[in-house]
């Protein structure tokens, strides 16, 4: 395919420390079966409001000034027995491992007990449709605030690039109005922390048009606004009356007639009995598309039908995933979208404790082997093409592999003279025509009015000496993460109206108001390690 010349403006990668001056107690949660890392588990310290969401890799910091608070932290995560830990017997000099246990052992007298309140025999579609119908029930229709961390970052090659991180507080009108409409959010701080790596090409925006930026066959539509905006459409539960993303859709009307749900064993959390529910895609109805497939966890109350957390993934059947392994679903097609949402009960109410949307994204590389100049010599009356690399003599020497034209007229090439990387190209014109043409490009060049409408050059296949063909796109595949993880909870809270929001249609880390309260200290940023270690806990 004949490529049209341009200058390609390069990357650049850069590194550079900063110090955090706050002391903090690091720790790193572990299946104690499986040494797998815990993701998502909430660490709190007892009787206090304050909490964290542990990261990717189970790692998590709390403020060393919370000793004074409390003695104890109290971890929980789906699916693990609840476990309290000293504060005081936590090392401040090093990692601390915690190890927690499946709840699988106690789940046998659990779910006996659970059965025996039971009366009615629902399905599982008759339970999902009973935890919609009750969301008006079990969530705030009035005012509230949530205070979380906010990260949005890429991964690639087992470490975080570009990460950036927020102290939000999210001011909600409640769950009977439309929260991307009506919400609004108040910026505590902000950082791109430059501890870790800085990658500009894989920051750049979305690009369909030029293809420099891409998710393959799907699109994140950026809703009227910003990275937050974006994740916070992802919220299907709080998003409920209003269209979020495929194949959830509108959760309200859409969830039941796009999926197919099945019941398996329930499990205990926060002190409640819940149904597991799992929901797989419809392989017709009027969303779907070809070549899709979803699947899904709900976890609900069994007394009140409270959806407590719901994951959804969204595969392209077309290509196995990266690593040719199936996932808890039995899936080993391509993850395109993974979102993840726990809700905690606080005053009988259910409140957001965190929310995490994953999808993939490529990114196309500077170009192995390209132009990086054409000039003109009025001198010799020839044009010189300067490339990366030496250039194949073959290729280059053959006059069908280049196209010029001089205000839109061709001008074809007589002779080739090939030196390493440069590539002399003589016009077929008479004398006559030959000098008029170059007279007039010598007047443009003083002018600065010679440019690409004027001479125009287009390439067709010439490979380089190693084989890479001319302005060939390469692209390397990344993993984009935007999450927010709730510390504080405020029910019943107002939006105030004496206090500078965010501009939701502006990037959170450009140019937005940063506006601290007197108490910013309770709050902290859960930065993560620098790199994410592939191992099954530590030895």
């Amino acid at each position: 395919m004949p490529t049209k010349y341009f200058i390609l403006l390069c990357c650049v990668l850069f590194f550079i420390p900063v110090n955090s001056q706050e002391e903090f107690i690091l720790g790193e949660l572990y299946d104690s079966k499986t040494n797998e890392p815990i993701a998502f588990a909430t660490i709190r310290v007892k009787g206090y409001a304050m909490g964290v969401i542990s990261n990717q890799d189970g790692g998590f910091k709390v403020p060393l000034k919370f000793k004074a608070y409390s003695e104890i932290l109290e971890i929980s995560s789906m699916g693990y027995v609840t476990k309290e830990v000293g504060i005081v017997s936590l090392s401040t000099e090093r990692i601390n491992v915690i190890r927690m246990a499946p709840g699988i052992l106690e789940l046998n007298e659990v779910v006996v007990r659970a059965k025996s309140k039971v009366r009615e025999r629902l399905t599982a579609r008759q339970i999902v449709e009973r935890a919609i119908k009750n969301i008006p029930t079990n969530y705030p229709l009035e005012p509230f605030s949530l205070i979380g961390y906010y990260r949005d970052y890429q991964y690639e090659n087992n470490r975080y690039v570009n990460l950036n991180e927020s102290i939000l507080e999210v001011f909600d009108t409640g769950f009977a109005k439309n929260s991307l409409e009506s919400t609004n959010v108040q910026i505590y701080d902000n950082r791109k922390n430059n501890d870790f790596l800085r990658d500009t090409l894989a920051l750049s925006p979305y690009d369909y048009n030029n293809k420099k930026k891409i998710i393959q066959k799907a699109i994140i539509p950026n809703y009227g606004g910003n990275e937050f905006q974006i994740l916070s459409a992802h919220d299907a539960i709080r998003n409920y009356m209003i269209n979020s993303y495929s194949f959830i859709n509108r959760l309200e009307t859409d969830l039941l007639t796009n999926h197919i749900f099945s019941k398996e064993d329930d499990t205990y959390f926060d002190g409640k009995y819940l149904y597991t529910i799992k929901f797989t895609k419809n392989s017709g109805g009027p969303y779907s598309q070809k070549g899709h497939t979803a699947n899904g966890t709900f976890y609900i109350s069994k007394s009140n039908f409270a959806i407590y957390w719901m994951d959804y993934k969204v595969y392209d059947k077309n290509r196995m995933s990266t690593d040719s392994r199936k996932d808890k679903y039995g899936e080993d097609a391509y993850v395109m979208l993974e979102v993840k949402s726990e809700y905690r009960n606080i005053e009988n109410k259910m409140y957001l404790n965190y929310i995490s949307m994953f999808n993939k994204f490529q990114v196309r590389e500077p170009y192995r082997f390209q132009v990086d100049e054409v000039a003109v010599n009025f001198a010799k009356k020839c044009f010189i093409v300067s490339f990366s690399d030496p250039v194949n003599d073959d290729d280059a020497n053959k006059v069908t592999r280049y196209k010029i034209r001089y205000k839109g007229k061709r001008i074809k090439v007589d002779g080739i003279v090939v030196i390493q990387d440069e590539v002399l190209l003589f016009p077929k014109l008479s004398k006559e025509d030959l000098d008029r043409i170059f007279y007039e490009m010598e007047l443009a060049q003083r002018r600065n009015a010679l440019d690409a409408d004027v001479l125009y050059f287009e390439f067709g296949n010439i490979r380089d000496r190693y084989g890479n063909l001319l302005h060939e796109p390469t692209y390397k595949e990344m993993d984009q993460f935007r999450e927010f993880f709730v510390q504080e909870v405020k029910p019943n809270v107002a939006m105030p109206t004496d206090v500078l929001f965010m501009n939701k249609n502006k990037p959170i880390f450009k140019d937005q108001p940063i506006v601290r309260p007197a108490n910013f200290d309770k709050y902290w940023m859960n930065t993560p390690l620098p790199t994410i270690e592939k191992q099954k806990g530590p030895n």
